[in-house]
């Protein structure tokens, strides 16, 4: 009796998850169970269509809740043990492809968002439509500096001193050791739709991708395992073979912890594991020509 009635409330809940048909909302979480109604309760209440979790390295019983309260059609939780983020991104793309969404939403489980977040969505579609862009940041991005020489690194990446500060204009910059620089753009915190700036690289998360050029351009690669830098690759292959990326901070973001990979990883301002360098220099071979030339930053200021 319980099964049958669990199947008939089923039959009569999934098919109100109907909006937002288009769109894939992805969320990587670690051990977040407790936060499971809070983190979902927006997307429930907009009733989307399709939500996908990975449950990753969860030792608690995060795939469960999640599970419990996602009754739609296309709602999905998969548990791995991966602890990465790049991995699951990419399988997300097939995924996409297989429900035919043509855009990704990328969240995860460190923030609350709010029913603003919808009519970023909305308004975030219409930029990458009109101006041709693969990607569109909602948190943070950053611009390159042209009279900084971009460098190949050593494992003194783990400990390279990071640094925040401005010059004497009131430009923002972070600085990571002497092989990385970048100007961190400036922004009124707004909902407004004209509040957005193309730059460089936009950062995780929210961000809303275009499926077919994410996977045109190859995003999320393999040589980046198990994480890091994959923002970067993604964005400047956009620029480079003609699309842009385009940054639209969101207002009303609520943190409420540290993201699970990074606090699994032990990543922190002070300490990096080794295969950073491995990334970066990755990143330095495939785009340090476009780096470092200038070709890139002047797309962008275009």
């Amino acid at each position: 009796r319980k099964i049958l009635k669990y199947k008939k409330n089923l039959e009569k809940t999934k098919a109100k998850f109907c909006t937002f048909n288009e769109f894939l909302f992805v969320f990587q979480t670690y051990n977040k169970g407790l936060f499971a109604k809070k983190i979902l309760k927006p997307f429930l209440e907009m009733k989307v269509k399709n939500i996908l979790v990975f449950a990753d390295g969860c030792i608690d019983s995060s795939a469960n809740e999640f599970h419990k309260i996602m009754k739609g059609e296309n709602h999905f939780v998969i548990q791995s043990n991966d602890l990465h983020e790049i991995h699951n991104y990419r399988l997300s793309l097939s995924f996409a492809d297989n429900l035919d969404c043509k855009y990704l939403v990328l969240l995860q489980d460190d923030d609350l968002y709010k029913k603003n977040l919808f009519e970023w969505i909305i308004n975030s579609t219409g930029l990458i439509e009109k101006f041709n862009a693969s990607i569109v940041g909602g948190l943070s991005g950053f611009n390159l500096v042209s009279n900084f020489q971009y460098k190949k690194v050593d494992k003194s990446i783990t400990t390279a001193n990071f640094k925040e500060f401005k010059n004497s204009s009131g430009e923002k910059f972070y600085q990571l050791g002497d092989f990385e620089k970048c100007e961190i753009p400036q922004f009124y915190e707004s909902n407004k739709k004209q509040n957005y700036k193309f730059v460089a690289a936009v950062n995780r998360s929210p961000q809303l991708i275009k499926v077919e050029q994410a996977k045109k351009l190859g995003f999320f690669p393999k040589e980046l395992e198990p994480y890091q830098y994959d923002d970067h690759f993604n964005c400047f292959k956009s620029w480079i073979l003609g699309y842009k990326v385009i940054l639209a901070p969101l207002a009303d973001i609520k943190p409420i912890g540290i993201g699970g990979m990074r606090l699994f990883n032990d990543v922190n301002s002070k300490k990096r594991p080794i295969h950073f360098a491995k990334n970066w220099n990755f990143i330095l071979e495939t785009f340090g020509k476009f780096i470092n030339n200038g070709f890139i930053q002047s797309m962008v200021n275009e």
